[in-house]
């Protein structure tokens, strides 16, 4: 057959899209739903590659055998499109972010749509649209006004925590309430407090607050980066310097959630290594609270995970944010206190995320050890977080690689401030009063970004007082940029608010009476990708986030695909927004996600060279010579090497202009590469772009290709080498159906047994592997269920129009065209799936090699598949063989028996 493969794939692309059949159905309470996810797209300038293609075209293949099933499946698109890497992209072409997006989103839709996949173009959305951020934003304000109720374990309105502050008596605060400080007040004294009094203690307990926070500052990007954005010290975007830095940032109080996340673990299906990555990142410990005596005359508590853990503690780092330090500040000498002041405010300017020398200061406070009467030194340090996760670590240098090095330095100044006393050794522990505590490694997210592309956060300030924008006027909108100058909200001239005429005005109007400064800082990129999934079962929707109607259907995701890279921040997140959502009465359940599936990722050749920080020379990759102090890997791009890794110097110049040839230093006249295989990713120059591949292949082909690389959860090479057996598989099924590029079928004689019997196990193979997502072998069974067609040249309808229905999810726009031929006028994608025959199957027999130790005898047919029913017949029939008292019989089904004597 003359089969025409652009031309075909866009006459049955166009017909879907026409006819929208892969829309959801309207009456819908009367059908069984089913909604399946990808994880987000981020939208970039160079388009999809082969990679991202795995996930999209897996989703494919099931939602249209969940419909074939008789499901009403949601399967949408959108695009993740806030960020740092478009406004970069934006800062250094001088082109807007919006347009950028906007060519982006179009190439990744043109590639998307040329591999004929089913998603609900209409529903699709994209997270930098105003009519889409309005309900990111309507999220924060509704956050702002909540806290989180210890007792009743879910989030409350902040006026149920108001109403309780003025009831009569005294208020113990953090006993009920979660938050970040211990508050004790009565309800006189709370109404005694004014305004700003009394909003400075709900800081401390709302959902998202302002606090100073040590944070990763990139200088060159102006902007906070969140610990997956920094690669070897650097930011990933850029490769330019990062800092820590204590700044005044929105928090979101995600760790107010955490046990709740821990309990849910048990009803939801994910892989098994991305709960205890999970949970490994929250880092629940059981352990306690002990008070130390100090030399300060006050008690400080610390936690410990183990009892005998107080005997190995030789000295204390806590950072300046810890509440120790607020105890040592008030209460040591002004010697100490001018340190420790201008150590903090030197903190506050910035530190070298990469400064190799660490600093700490001693407090001039120690602890007593109530065991051995040791002094235990506080140290003040710029790097606890960076280094524990934590704002307190104890130093115990027997158990830790950083504390040993640490008190290698410090040995001789706690062994001066021990000699200052006569030592009095206790072997007396019940003095010891322990505490059961709990402690997390998991703390609240910073939620502030320097920067302009990124939903605003609709709050202004009034005499310094966060207030929310009312919700009836969002969205508050990004400005226009004027000049090109999208570096930051803050020099943006029309950025202040109205409370008059409720909207935004210019900067120079602010009065303090009815115009005030807006926030200039913009949400992390992860505030909209936290809940679009449930936005996209009501997308359309003018005046509500969605309607209560649509979300009882939908509920959650029933099967959620991505990579494990996003299995902390993305997922807990997502967890933490569903869960804040059903505590307002927005969602009925509990999570998000029924099921996750993990992609594998594709792998392909990637080549570096070496370059010198200092020198900024380039210099040929030798192993023993790389030295990550001083050497810098820097990328290239296939296409420059030659063989045996040898770089092409003139193409290398061509292609990086800013690499001269007087910056590079051959050895033995050559400049060598190191080849190694990684993750296809734009930053390693090893993508590879599908639009080649059906433009010469057909989607069809390439979607047969990317399903059979290998299991679907494991990471595979890439390699054009066996593609054309995809290629192949096809045309043999179009021989089955054409011959002389004429339809020729047998219409009149009905199906063998055995034919029966072949079709009926693919079918029951093939099925049990889709909903394994095991497709790899799913296209297996095919081509043997194909092979064996050819080769008993049968050409019956009744079985070639199975074989089409089998094959229709995997390759759609063949089957779909073949369809049509066979004389049925509706689609396909409307066919219901074939089901197998169980009594056909349980007919069917097999004739079984049979070894004895190990060495062929004989082989013996058996009907049906069962272990007693084999060994008896082993034993009765086969007397002459067996002599000898059998110790084990092994049963390989439909494959071989061997039976040891």
């Amino acid at each position: 057959m003359n089969y025409d493969i652009n031309k075909i794939e866009k006459k049955w692309q166009k017909y879907w899209k026409d006819t929208k059949i892969f829309e959801t159905k309207k009456n819908q309470n009367k059908l069984k739903k089913y909604y399946i996810l990808n994880m987000f797209p981020y939208p970039s300038g160079s388009g999809l590659h082969v990679g991202h293609l795995i996930g999209y075209i897996a989703a494919d293949v099931y939602k249209r055998y969940k419909m074939s099933k008789g499901y009403n499946v949601l399967n949408p698109i959108g695009f993740d499109s806030f960020g740092l890497p478009t406004e970069h992209y934006s800062i250094i072409n001088n082109k807007p972010p919006d347009i950028i997006t906007k060519i982006n989103i179009n190439t990744y839709k043109k590639q998307l749509k040329n591999i004929g996949l089913s998603f609900n173009w209409d529903t699709e959305l994209y997270t930098s649209d105003s009519k889409y951020y309005k309900w990111t934003q309507m999220i924060f304000i509704k956050m702002f006004h909540y806290w989180f109720n210890k007792k009743t374990n879910k989030s409350e309105p902040i006026k149920n925590l108001v109403n309780y502050f003025k009831k009569k008596g005294s208020h113990k605060i953090n006993e009920f309430a979660f938050g970040d400080c211990n508050i004790k007040f009565s309800n006189i004294e709370w109404l005694k407090k004014n305004h700003t009094e009394k909003e400075e203690i709900l800081q401390h307990f709302r959902l998202v607050y302002k606090k100073k926070t040590l944070v990763n500052w990139c200088p060159k990007l102006n902007t906070v980066l969140a610990n997956e954005e920094i690669k070897s010290g650097k930011s990933e975007r850029g490769g330019y310097n990062v800092y820590k830095k204590y700044m005044l940032q929105w928090n979101l109080r995600t760790t107010a959630f955490i046990e709740r996340l821990l309990k849910e673990y048990k009803n939801i299906d994910y892989p098994s290594s991305l709960k205890k990555t999970q949970v490994s990142w929250i880092g629940k410990v059981t352990g306690w609270n002990i008070s130390l005596e100090t030399n300060i005359n006050k008690k400080i508590k610390i936690f410990i995970k183990n009892k005998f853990d107080i005997s190995d503690i030789k000295f204390i780092l806590i950072s300046s944010d810890n509440n120790i330090m607020n105890i040592i500040i008030n209460n040591i000498k002004n010697t100490y206190l001018n340190k420790i002041k201008k150590y903090i405010k030197e903190q506050d300017d910035k530190i070298d995320i990469n400064n190799q020398k660490k600093k700490e200061i001693y407090t001039g406070v120690y602890a007593i050890n109530p065991l051995n009467k040791q002094y235990i030194p506080i140290y003040l340090s710029n790097d606890i977080i960076h280094i524990y996760e934590t704002t307190i670590s104890l130093g115990m240098p027997k158990h830790n690689k950083h504390d040993y090095n640490f008190y290698q330095n410090i040995k001789h100044e706690i062994l001066c401030i021990n000699n200052k006393k006569k030592k009095q050794v206790s072997k007396n522990i019940n003095n010891i009063v322990y505490k059961k505590n709990i402690k997390y490694n998991m703390r609240d997210a910073v939620f502030s970004r320097q920067r302009y592309w990124g939903e605003p956060i609709p709050i202004y300030y009034k005499n310094n007082i966060p207030c929310t924008i009312p919700i009836k006027y969002l969205p508050l909108k990004l400005p226009n940029i004027i000049n090109n100058n999208f570096k930051s909200l803050k020099k943006i001239n029309k950025w202040a608010w109205d409370i008059k005429k409720k909207k935004i005005v210019n900067k120079k109007l602010i009065n303090q009476k009815t115009i005030f400064p807006l926030e200039t800082d913009t949400m992390p990129s992860w505030a909209g990708s936290s809940w679009y999934y449930l936005r996209y079962i009501d997308n359309n929707n003018k005046y509500k986030i969605f309607s209560k109607k649509k979300e009882n259907y939908w509920k959650n995701v029933d099967m959620y695909i991505g990579g494990k890279e996003h299995a902390t921040g993305h997922l807990i997140y997502s967890r933490i927004y569903h869960k804040f959502l059903k505590d307002i009465g927005l969602v009925t359940t509990e999570e998000p996600f029924k099921k996750i599936i993990n992609q594998g990722v594709i792998l392909n050749k990637t080549y570096t060279l070496l370059k010198d920080i200092y020198s900024k020379k380039i210099i040929s990759y030798k192993e023993s010579l790389y030295n990550t102090n001083i050497h810098q890997t820097l990328y290239i791009k296939n296409h420059i090497i030659k063989k045996n890794n040898e770089v092409d110097i003139k193409k290398l110049l061509k292609w990086n202009p800013c690499i001269k040839k007087n910056d590079i230093i051959l050895d033995d006249g050559k400049l060598l590469s190191k080849m190694s295989i990684e993750k296809m990713s734009k930053s390693k120059f090893n993508t590879i772009n599908p639009d080649y591949i059906y433009k010469k292949y057909g989607a069809d082909v390439l979607r047969i290709y990317e399903m059979f690389l290998g299991p679907f959860h494991h990471n595979k090479i890439w390699s054009l080498k066996h593609i054309k057996g995809s290629y192949n598989f096809l045309q043999k099924i179009l021989s089955l159906f054409y011959k002389n590029s004429k339809l020729n079928i047998d219409t009149k004689n009905q199906p063998t047994l055995q034919e029966l019997e072949t079709l009926n196990v693919s079918i029951k193979k093939i099925t049990e592997n889709i909903e394994k997502f095991s497709f790899n072998t799913a296209i297996s069974q095919l081509m043997i269920l194909v092979k064996k067609t050819i080769k008993t040249n049968c050409r019956k309808i009744y079985i070639l129009k199975i074989i089409i229905k089998l094959l229709n999810p995997f390759a759609p726009h063949i089957s779909e065209e073949i369809w049509r031929k066979l004389g049925y006028n509706k689609s396909i994608c409307l066919s219901k799936f074939p089901e197998y025959d169980k009594k056909i199957i349980q007919k069917k027999s097999f004739n079984y090699p049979v070894m004895i130790n190990n060495k062929f005898k004989f082989k013996i047919k058996i009907k049906k598949y069962n272990k007693t029913n084999i060994e008896n017949i082993i034993k009765k029939q086969y007397k002459k063989y067996i002599n000898k008292k059998i110790k084990k019989i092994i049963i390989i089904p439909n494959k071989i028996i061997n039976i040891l004597l």
